[in-house]
């Protein structure tokens, strides 16, 4: 019987909260009010572009940024765009993932960021549980910052991940922790939006 539920996304911002890298109004703003900015929407686009097959030199977002690629040749697999699945944990909590794209036991996600090292990411490894698969592989667009309403994306590079022993525990620690932390703090946040 499923006990709840939880977003990959809103895992992995758990997972950085508890690593002290945001904040604990950052972690309950980016669930409960998750608002895009520019390089989100940029994003989006760049991922448009990636399931029709085409990586073009230079697009325009709709927020009227535009987004100029290195000037390299990027090949990328774009079968099976936007796949949903879900795993559920030892406790019975459900988690919700849709991955960039799917390959027999491969699974894509492409990022247009401005960082890069997603080894400490549980991203790639709830993304594994999910679609049952050995390898993740990230299809990294690193980018800058946005100057004169024009975003450079300045280089491509990818980073493989593939399942390993006792990942399944983490995983599962992981979910059941969120769940214990997550559901009083978000009753806390609608009950404070109340009052104001």
């Amino acid at each position: 019987m499923n006990k709840g539920s939880a977003s990959v996304s809103n895992l992995e911002a758990y997972r950085r909260y508890c690593a002290g890298l945001c904040s604990y109004d950052d972690l309950i703003k980016g669930i409960v009010h998750r608002t895009p900015n520019q390089k989100m929407i940029a994003g989006t686009e760049l991922h448009k572009h990636i399931e029709n097959g085409y990586v073009p030199q230079k697009f325009q977002t709709p927020c009227g940024l535009t987004v100029i690629m290195p000037d390299k040749e990027i090949s990328l697999y774009a079968g099976n765009p936007e796949i949903s699945g879900e795993w559920v944990s030892r406790e019975g909590y459900c988690v919700r993932g849709r991955a960039d794209a799917v390959d027999f036991e491969t699974v894509y996600d492409h990022k247009l960021t401005s960082s890069g090292g997603y080894r400490d990411s549980f991203q790639w490894r709830l993304y594994l549980m999910i679609f049952n698969a050995r390898l993740f592989i990230y299809n990294i667009f690193q980018c800058g910052d946005i100057l004169n309403n024009q975003l450079f994306v300045r280089d491509f590079t990818t980073e493989e991940y593939t399942r390993y022993s006792g990942m399944d525990d983490e995983c599962n620690d992981l979910v059941s922790d969120y769940m214990k932390f997550i559901y009083p703090a978000i009753l806390e946040e609608k009950l404070n939006a109340r009052k104001i």
